[in-house]
This record gives C-alpha cells, sequence and structure tokens, in this order.
C-alpha cells in the first residue's frame, strides 16, 4: 500500500483598502504573525482602492520587513469594494483567495 502524499495548498490573502492606513499595519502586523505548516503556500496582496494617506508607505514599510510571503500592493482607481475585489482576483494565481477586512483588528465602541 502506497503512502498518501500530500500536496501543497497555495492561497493569497487579498485585503482590499480606501485611506484606512492605521488599520492596514494591524492587520498585516497581525498577518504576520501567522505562521502556516510547510503545506501552505500564501502570499498577501494589498488593494489600495485610490487611498490618498500613508497606505503606501503602510505597505512598502511590511514588504522591507520581510515577514509576510510575497506582500505587494496595486492599486484599482475605480472606487468601491467590489472593483477592489475584482481587481484583486485578476492580480492572484492561487486557487484559493481570502478576501480580509482591513479593519479586522479595530475595535469598536458601542
Amino acid at each position: 500500500m502506497a503512502a498518501a502524499t500530500a500536496t501543497a495548498v497555495a492561497i493569497d490573502v487579498v485585503i482590499c483598502t480606501y485611506n484606512r492606513a492605521a488599520n492596514l499595519h494591524e492587520a498585516l502586523s497581525v498577518l504576520a504573525a501567522q505562521r502556516a505548516n510547510g503545506d501552505v503556500i500564501w502570499s498577501v496582496l494589498v488593494v489600495d482602492n485610490g487611498s490618498t494617506d500613508s497606505t503606501a508607505d503602510v505597505v512598502e514599510a511590511h514588504r522591507l520587513r520581510r515577514l509576510l510571503p510575497g506582500l505587494r500592493r496595486v492599486v484599482e482607481s475605480e472606487l468601491g469594494l467590489t472593483p477592489a475585489r475584482r481587481r484583486g482576483v485578476t492580480e492572484t494565481s492561487a486557487p484559493w483567495i481570502a478576501f480580509v477586512d482591513d479593519d479586522i483588528c479595530s475595535t469598536r465602541d458601542g
């Protein structure tokens, strides 16, 4: 009987954002702390939906830390979550995509 062999799973994590640099920084920091076993290949894509804040600087700072595999940023000029997610789909190549909100770490009063 032949032993079962594990196959690597590839996933792209896509974060769509618009003028939420502080929230994005927190989300990227949390993702950087994640660990996957050797059977998971993952990368992170930030879809910047035309931000005018320091979103680009936040992504570049995290990219330079090299804690997030394949971290990159693309700009989608058509505003809205749907165009941003569509751009995320066209810019990724993994068979699985996980959309993560840029405010996953924020707390809200109320």
